[in-house]
């Protein structure tokens, strides 16, 4: 199956056999389980037509963030799990073409403001399990995004900016909101997921079928009925 991935489809779960020809890799999903990995991360530079990147680190791991990530403007979907951050990865700005971003499991506590408008073809944003305290003012100027979850974070509220019209989906479970006024959600918003409950926008009525097939994968969704 890793022969197939990796001739047919360029993708790549090791390291060193993506190294050896580093300008066809277009998928590149590595999990760390060493510390060394600064000894990989400085060649990331070869990977000029890469895609997507995915990193999981299964270890206590205390390197730098590989800013090398930053020069890859051919990236569309960006991963990062686990990985030891405390500052939001500034590096990343700079993607273009970057349609997907996740950051989960990490110590970021706020995302700085920057100059100019950044991240404008993403349409999915995930910072998910860390310190996150209030929503990252850029998040305002995303006027593609479809997708936005701060689940398990320090948020207390999403009335801090206005967010994108465009969302369809809002993911908050796990946070210190408790209720939100509907007047603060997008327009176009058709699912919120707010501690473990899901409410579906479409036409102001449930749609159960949904919420039939999250039950069965999620036992704990339930429907919520209204928002104040």
């Amino acid at each position: 199956m890793s022969f197939i991935n990796e001739f047919f489809f360029r993708k790549f779960t090791d390291f060193d056999r993506a190294l050896k020809n580093p300008k066809k890799v277009r998928t590149l999903k590595l999990i760390i389980s060493a510390t060394d990995f600064n000894d990989y991360s400085n060649q990331l530079n070869l990977f000029i037509n890469l895609r997507e990147i995915s990193i999981h680190v299964s270890v206590n791991h205390s390197n730098r963030f590989p800013i090398e990530i930053g020069n890859l403007n051919n990236l569309e979907k960006i991963t990062i799990l686990n990985y030891p951050l405390t500052e939001f990865p500034k590096c990343l700005v700079n993607l273009q073409n970057l349609k997907y971003l996740c950051l989960r499991g990490n110590e970021i506590e706020e995302v700085p403001e920057f100059k100019k408008k950044v991240f404008q073809n993403l349409k999915v944003l995930k910072l998910e399990n860390c310190e996150l305290k209030r929503i990252p003012e850029f998040v305002a100027d995303l006027n593609e995004l479809e997708v936005l979850s701060f689940a398990i974070t320090k948020l207390n509220t999403i009335s801090e900016i206005k967010l994108p019209e465009t969302i369809q989906e809002l993911n908050v479970s796990g946070t210190m909101i408790s209720s939100i006024n509907k007047k603060n959600l997008p327009g176009c918003l058709k699912k919120l997921i707010l501690n473990n409950s899901l409410y579906n926008f479409e036409q102001s009525k449930v749609d159960y079928r949904d919420i039939k097939k999250l039950e069965s994968t999620i036992p704990h969704v339930k429907v919520i009925k209204y928002i104040y």
